[in-house]
């Protein structure tokens, strides 16, 4: 099985719905530094190479896969049943389609950025709150604060407090 390497923020059958058909999925895109214009396949389209990869994890493509079977295959089944029926009567659709939006809300490197950088402080509380002032000088400490600088801060830090051999919460 090839591994996904190219991570979409916004999944590419989404954009599919955005793009001029033919051999391949064309949308076109602005660079706003360059204020330049060029058409470009979905494929390489809001993403970035290994941007859901869980490095260190079994299965480091878990998260990728999970979006992409999950939530997004249907996810965008219920779209498309919603933009056929024309409302959001389904309470089902309606629920998986606005998880889908939620999900491209805030699946990107600003976001991410922005999240680890709140929870840094807040984990180095709770080191301090659980081991005291000198904990921060701990092995573990150090790793979950580290972790928590990664672009998967959160399901890091998960991963951290599950197989540690900190006390668990």
């Amino acid at each position: 099985m090839n591994e996904p390497i190219y991570h979409h923020y916004v999944s590419a059958g989404y954009l599919r719905g955005f793009a001029k058909s033919g051999k391949h999925y064309v949308v076109h895109c602005v660079d706003l530094d360059a204020k330049k214009g060029f058409p470009q396949n979905v494929k390489k389209v809001a993403g970035e190479d290994h941007f859901n990869r869980l490095d260190g994890h079994p299965d480091p493509n878990i998260l990728e896969t999970t979006y992409a079977n999950e939530l997004e295959g249907p996810s965008l089944s219920a779209l498309k049943r919603v933009l056929e029926c024309g409302n959001f009567s389904n309470a089902l659709d309606r629920e998986a389609v606005l998880l889908l939006f939620s999900l491209f809300a805030t699946r990107n490197p600003r976001d991410r950025q922005s999240f680890a950088e709140s929870v840094q402080p807040l984990n180095q509380i709770l080191i301090i709150s659980a081991l005291g002032q000198d904990g921060l000088k701990s092995p573990g400490a150090a790793a979950a604060l580290e972790m928590n600088t990664s672009k998967h801060a959160s399901l890091d830090a998960e991963y951290y407090w599950r197989y540690s051999s900190m006390p668990t919460r």
